[in-house]
């Protein structure tokens, strides 16, 4: 847990488009908090204990928009744990109703800034990481709102080539951008 990146903010613009429907707002209240992941806490040495069925790997997915890449890999690997982090509101919501859809138990949840939930996770945790557009502005101006960028690789310790290198990873991790 790296306490340091608690305080650094990678996620810019706005966090709600539409009003939800009322099953999408009675998901929110209902679903969201038993998959959320309590950060308050420590996390567990091993991250497979956070899942309702038994799982062999944990993969992280970083900005999964309405989540239908998670959903699809969750649903064909009942095996491997997801830990999915999304921000935007809509997109929380509609992973939400494909979840409780196809009855998934191997997803949990962080409607949060991923930094936070980087710095919480332990060493050695993970075996891959989703990093769904790292770079959406890539204008110069845009610097500050790019997920990897030279404030977040020296808190993590990096240097700028080693930026993907992040100490969750598990021996023979891999990252997907």
């Amino acid at each position: 847990m790296d306490p340091a990146l608690h305080n650094v903010r990678a996620f810019f613009g706005r966090r709600k488009a539409h009003k939800l429907r009322p099953r999408q707002a009675g998901l929110f209240e209902t679903l969201l908090p038993r998959l959320a992941l309590d950060l308050s806490g420590p996390a567990p040495a091993d991250l497979a204990t956070l899942f309702v069925e038994p799982v062999t790997s944990v993969c992280l997915e970083i900005g999964f928009g309405g989540g239908e890449a998670m959903l699809a890999q969750a649903k064909a690997q009942r095996h491997v744990g997801f830990i999915g982090v999304e921000p935007f509101v809509n997109g929380m919501a509609k992973a939400l109703a494909g979840i409780q859809a196809e009855g998934l138990q191997n997803i949990r949840l962080h409607f949060d800034d991923a930094l936070g939930l980087i710095a919480w996770l332990p060493d050695a945790s993970l075996t891959r990481i989703d990093l769904v557009h790292p770079d959406p502005w890539p204008k110069r101006r845009h610097w500050k709102r790019r997920f990897v960028q030279d404030e977040t690789v020296r808190l993590r310790g990096l240097d700028a080539d080693a930026a993907y290198a992040l100490s969750q990873f598990r021996v023979g991790g891999a990252v997907r951008r």
